[in-house]
């Protein structure tokens, strides 16, 4: 295995926090206008000017005879929007992190996610929007950054 594992980890990592949220999770970006008041995007943001999903970077590392494996470092760019009904913008943005708090601990549970490769991964930045659009919507921006060997 040579290859980057960035498409299997995004894949995983749609898989596992579908099945652990309570909210739609989008594999890429969400159609123009979508209703969802509250959802994750995975190899996406909510900027129509920032369309990057991610990154990977490769090292080689040997041991200083015949085998060499790569270091990979993934990074994958995602998002989360809590919308409350109410111009509570507290109540949101304890919602949205309650969200966050849900995939870290779903990363955390289960760090490999399936990827034979993969050794960790985690939230690794974050950025934070509020506004009051009909009602109270925060938007958190943020980054899981995992480490592979291949």
């Amino acid at each position: 295995m040579s290859a980057p594992q960035w498409n299997a980890f995004v894949t995983a990592l749609v898989s596992a926090l579908d099945a652990a949220l309570d909210v739609d999770v989008y594999d890429g970006p969400t159609v123009s206008g979508s209703d969802a008041a509250s959802c994750v995007v995975i190899g996406s943001r909510f900027d129509d000017d920032d369309n990057d999903s991610g990154r990977f970077s490769l090292e080689y590392r040997t041991d200083g005879g015949a085998s060499a494996t790569m270091d990979e470092t993934l990074n994958v760019n995602c998002a989360l929007r809590y919308w409350l009904g109410d111009p509570d913008i507290a109540a949101a943005r304890a919602g949205a992190f309650a969200l966050l708090e849900d995939i870290s601990d779903t990363l955390r549970g289960n760090a490999a996610l399936g990827v034979a490769a993969l050794l960790w991964c985690h939230i690794s930045v974050g950025d934070v929007a509020q506004e009051l659009i009909s009602g109270a919507q925060v938007t958190v921006n943020f980054t899981i950054t995992a480490r592979a060997i291949i």
